[in-house]
Order: structure tokens, then sequence, then C-alpha cells
């Protein structure tokens, strides 16, 4: 984690107002360890950031478990640190910044939709494709979203 992602943590937590809960979910692997490292950190640095951990059957992924419809098999770190502590703490203005027709279409889902995005994070693209697609979730409890490092998960 470079310093200035460790004052961009810092500066979150200082503009919470209420604890956070967040859940690791660990496999036993090397990848398990590379989270479990993140989230170290991320504690570390925003104690309001209260930390679950998990232990899953082998042939799941690692993950953080942002909130129950947001699950990050990925580190968000770089320009993607962003979006996840926007998600954390739900400011990215949520469903109020979707457009009133997409808004409209998504109320009228009525089955679970399960999403996956997958990222890179050498790629300019996604983070600003994770900040717009994580509001889905707040217009309708029925949309699931995964996010997954395809570098970490090829």
């Amino acid at each position: 984690m470079t310093p200035e992602e460790e004052a961009q943590i810092r500066k979150f937590n200082n503009e919470l107002s209420a604890d956070i809960h967040v859940g690791l979910v660990m496999i036993g692997d090397g990848r398990s360890k590379v989270f479990e490292h993140f989230c170290e950190d991320l504690i570390r640095l925003a104690p309001k950031i209260r930390l679950t951990q998990e232990e899953r059957k082998p042939e799941e992924a690692p993950a953080i478990q942002v909130r129950h419809a947001l699950v990050y098999h990925a580190i968000p770190l770089g320009k993607e640190l962003t979006p996840f502590l926007d998600a954390l703490s739900a400011s990215d203005g949520g469903a109020e910044n979707i457009p009133t027709s997409i808004r409209d279409h998504l109320k009228r889902i009525h089955v679970p939709a399960m999403l996956r995005l997958f990222i890179s994070q050498q790629c300019p693209f996604c983070p600003a494709t994770v900040q717009r697609i994580i509001p889905l979730l707040e217009a309708n409890e029925l949309i699931h979203l995964t996010i997954i490092d395809c570098t970490l998960f090829p």
C-alpha cells in the first residue's frame, strides 16, 4: 500500500460517522493471505471498519464481503480504492445518480440479478465502471455484484 493510499484510508475513516462491518472470506490458500494482509492494513488505518473473518471451502475464492449484495474478489488498491471506499460508506450518491429511465427499469426487476464485473488494476476504465455499477445495488435489492480481479483469478 502506498503512502497516498494509506492517507486516503485514514481520511475516509475520519469522515465516517459510524462503524462499518466488512467480511473477509478465507479459503486457506496463498491468495487468502493477500486478502488478509490488505484487510489488516485497512482496519489498522480505519479503526471504524469492523472485520469479521470466515473460512470457506477451498473450491471457493477469497473475498471481501462489503455488504450483502457486493463481493470483491479483488484487492482494491490504486485507482480501485476510491470506488471501494465509496461502496463501504455508500457515499457514492446511490440510486439518485442513476437516470430516471434506468431506475424505473431497475425497479421492475423481480428476480435476482447476479452481475459479475471483471477488473484489472492496469485498466484505466475499470474504476469508473465500478463506480457506475455499484449504485445499481441500491436501486434494487435483488441486484448482486461480484467484482473479480482477472489477474488474481484468471
